[in-house]
């Protein structure tokens, strides 16, 4: 048949006619049971019934007797009433037994009852109307004559009756019996010829699809062995056998040339991974080598951390000291204003003596990053301090020959003696003010050279001789003269204590921007270090996974040269 093209319709096909066959057993053994189920409940309800009511007639007749009785002998109203009820009840059953019962000869029989039952009930009132009478001789007569007579008819008819309604009882129950036994066979019959038709189309199916199973299981343990040359399977079949039959073929011409490709790849990844091997090992030892170096870097970084810290230290107290140096400069500047001031006094008492001194000056080239341009500061500081000296010594000497000559021209040069002691005095102030200076400069010069580490100190100096040829009587201009030239150079001193202590300032500034730049650098180096340490791990795992390649390659080309193409 064309419909059963696959196995989805075969077994459906089958299982449909299994179900068919059950769905005939289940309604022919469903309307059985229903006409099995209506015979027992006609039995029930009817035959029963039918004799339960023959039963109560026979009791109402002798209810209706013994209350006509009672009555004769006591002449009660009870009795009276219960022989009323009693012909009542007769008259319900008999009308119930009537519409259950569908026999002609049953229905002849009940009406007979019924005619027996109303001939009673007649005597039974001629009985009655006698003993009203006191006729006790007349109703005994007649209950002797027709009464019992019709008791005794009746008693038999009923037996009559109930005996034809036992009788269809026991014939029904027959009739069921059979027809349950036929329904039994007939489901049996059904349910056996299923099972046949079942069986039968189990075994076809499970032959139709074992068979050809069985074929591409042995082919799937031939392939299994690496055999791939089997020739393809020739299943002419249009169900789901024959579509796995065909993708079976399709998978084996498709592993084939899969081992085939497996194959020349593996000996690709063979040869890529030697190559790999080879690169690896050749990137792992520079990979070292520049460990090695970071390593050497970062000890370097940090010692130049060390060193920049420490001449940090010292720049701040070089900063510190140049403060100092700036005030003291404004202290002696402001006195050697005081000694011009006197000077220029004196000057008016006396000739103008002075010679004009050459100013000393100063040059200090750029300090080598601000650094050496501060030491050279320091050291024009430190000579014009020995110029300053000089000059206050040289001004003290003027003063004590103007002194001496004061005192030659007697009370002519009293004044002058006090002009001169004066100016002496503050000679002597000037020459301990630079004195001070003097080791200030060389307290900031001491710190200059440890701050710069091996940091030349170039100073050039020129100074300018000078030629005193001194006189009596230019002794005080010459004093006037010097007391300017400190003046001067005090002004010169302050200026530069002053960019001395700005040139600090900007020094330490820059010695904290190089401390976080070397702080930066040290960690920087430390993280090219791990870093570099890690490459090195990673390249050495690199390696290893480059020889485990190598080795499953060959492997892989071992396992593929196993199979037969």
């Amino acid at each position: 048949m064309t419909i059963l093209h696959s196995i989805k319709s075969k077994l459906l096909g089958s299982f449909s006619l299994i179900l068919i066959f059950l769905v005939v057993v289940g309604t022919i053994n469903f309307f059985q049971m229903n006409s099995i189920e209506s015979t027992y409940k006609q039995l029930i309800d009817e035959r029963s019934t039918a004799v339960s009511l023959i039963k109560d007639l026979s009791i109402a007749i002798n209810d209706e007797k013994i209350a006509t009785n009672s009555y004769l002998l006591y002449a009660d109203e009870a009795s009276l009433e219960q022989y009323t009820a009693a012909i009542a009840r007769y008259k319900k059953l008999s009308h119930q037994l009537e519409a259950i019962i569908n026999d002609s000869d049953e229905w002849l029989l009940l009406q007979g009852l019924n005619l027996l039952q109303i001939q009673y009930t007649n005597y039974a009132e001629q009985m009655l109307d006698l003993k009203a009478q006191n006729k006790t001789a007349d109703y005994m007569a007649i209950g002797s004559t027709n009464i019992e007579p019709i008791s005794k008819k009746f008693y038999e008819a009923a037996q009559k009756l109930t005996a034809i309604q036992e009788s269809l009882l026991k014939e029904g129950i027959a009739n069921a019996e059979t027809q349950t036994a036929a329904t039994q066979k007939l489901s049996l019959a059904i349910s056996v010829l299923a099972i046949i038709i079942g069986v039968t189309v189990a075994l076809w199916i499970s032959r139709s699809i074992s068979r050809p199973v069985l074929l591409l299981s042995n082919a799937a343990k031939v392939i299994s062995g690496g055999d791939l040359t089997m020739q393809q399977f020739e299943i002419s079949r249009k169900d789901e056998i024959g579509t796995l039959a065909a993708s079976f073929n399709i998978m084996v011409d498709h592993l084939r040339r899969l081992i085939q490709e497996v194959g020349i790849n593996a000996e690709q990844v063979a040869a890529a991974s030697q190559e790999l091997t080879a690169g690896a090992e050749q990137t792992t030892k520079a990979t070292e080598q520049v460990v090695e170096i970071t390593g050497e870097v970062t000890t370097g970084a940090e010692r130049q951390l060390s060193t920049v810290r420490d001449g940090l230290k010292a720049i701040h107290h070089m900063s510190e000291e140049a403060e100092m140096l700036s005030t003291e400069a404004k202290a002696v500047s402001k006195e050697a204003d005081s000694s011009s001031q006197l000077a220029q006094e004196g000057s008016l008492n006396i000739r103008t003596a002075i010679e004009t001194m050459r100013n000393i000056e100063e040059t200090v080239n750029d300090i080598s990053r601000e650094v050496t341009v501060l030491g050279e500061r320091s050291q024009n500081i430190n000579q014009l301090v020995n110029v300053i000296s000089e000059i206050a010594g040289k001004t003290n000497l003027l003063a004590l020959n103007a002194a001496i000559e004061a005192a030659r021209a007697g009370d002519a040069g009293r004044g002058f003696a006090v002009v001169a002691a004066e100016v002496r005095k503050l000679a002597e102030q000037s020459a301990a003010s630079a004195q001070n200076i003097a080791g200030l400069v060389d307290s900031i010069q001491e710190h200059t050279m440890t701050t710069m580490q091996k940091v030349a100190l170039g100073t050039q100096v020129v100074s300018s001789g000078m030629d005193a040829v001194l006189a009596a009587g230019n002794s005080f201009d010459t004093i006037y003269s010097s007391i300017q030239g400190v003046a001067v150079q005090m002004a010169k001193v302050t200026d530069i204590s002053q960019d001395i202590s700005k040139s600090t300032q900007q020094l330490v500034s820059t010695f904290e921007h190089i401390s976080a730049v070397a702080d930066n650098t040290a960690a920087g180096t430390e993280s090219v270090s791990a870093a570099s340490q890690e490459q090195l791990a990673t390249m050495e795992e690199i390696t290893s996974s480059a020889s485990a390649l190598a080795k499953m390659s060959e492997e892989l080309i071992g396992m593929v040269n196993k199979f037969k193409v």
